[in-house]
């Protein structure tokens, strides 16, 4: 008999065997597929574990003693970011940077009124794992490999989403927003805010994040 035509014969008595032993014992059957069900269900649970808004305000305030921020802490969702940073979710605050001439907004004070220290402000991106740990965010550490334009702007702007944070109020960048070139040996993204802050950044084609940079590109305060 043909080597192949053997391996297929024996994989169907394999499967005959199985299927007999389900019909003789149909409740250990159900019993182990109840079980496999359960862990992957734990699984998903854990991954998808929600970290609140207040858990994240107090680690910042833990972090940064005597600490102040104009927006957040809001929370980034996208579709971009659920593929490149799997099972993880992030959060932002934000301060706006000072401009020559110009008055700053006034900022959210989480600490106790009655403190006599001046508050810092602060622009800050945090992210929680699958177990629910909370920690400053790693925007390197991701699937950041693309192999054509269109999989380079989900990824441009999953990467831009966190990067531009710091210096804009928190939000989602789309890939329609980001402007996709290549250079040698990269990918380079690039973005504008509305407040005129732009942001760059550069991943390399094995998928490694090689620099993040921005500038303030719009007008300036008289």
């Amino acid at each position: 008999m043909n080597p192949k035509r053997k391996v297929l014969a024996g994989w169907v008595i394999v499967l005959a065997l199985l299927g007999a032993w389900a019909s003789a014992h149909p409740a250990e059957a159900a019993k182990r597929k109840h079980k496999k069900g359960k862990k992957n269900e734990d699984v998903e649970h854990k991954a998808t574990r929600h970290v609140g808004r207040a858990e994240v305000a107090l680690w910042l305030l833990e972090r940064y003693p005597q600490s102040k921020w104009q927006q957040g802490p809001t929370r980034l969702e996208s579709r971009e970011l659920a593929a490149t940073y799997p099972n993880r979710q992030f959060w932002a605050v934000y301060s706006s940077p000072p401009l020559p001439g110009a008055t700053p907004p006034p900022s959210q004070n989480l600490l106790n009124s009655k403190s006599e220290l001046p508050a810092r402000p602060v622009s800050a991106l945090v992210e929680v794992d699958v177990a629910g740990k909370i920690g400053p965010a790693h925007p390197e550490m991701g699937r950041l490999q693309a192999t054509d334009k269109p999989q380079a702007a989900r990824v441009g702007a999953a990467v831009l989403s966190l990067t531009m944070g710091k210096w804009a109020p928190p939000g989602v960048i789309q890939p329609s927003d980001v402007l996709v070139e290549r250079v040698p040996g990269y990918w380079q993204f690039t973005v504008r805010s509305a407040a005129g802050w732009e942001a760059m950044a550069r991943v390399s084609e094995q998928g490694q994040l090689a620099t993040a940079t921005r500038r303030y590109a719009g007008p300036m305060p008289h």
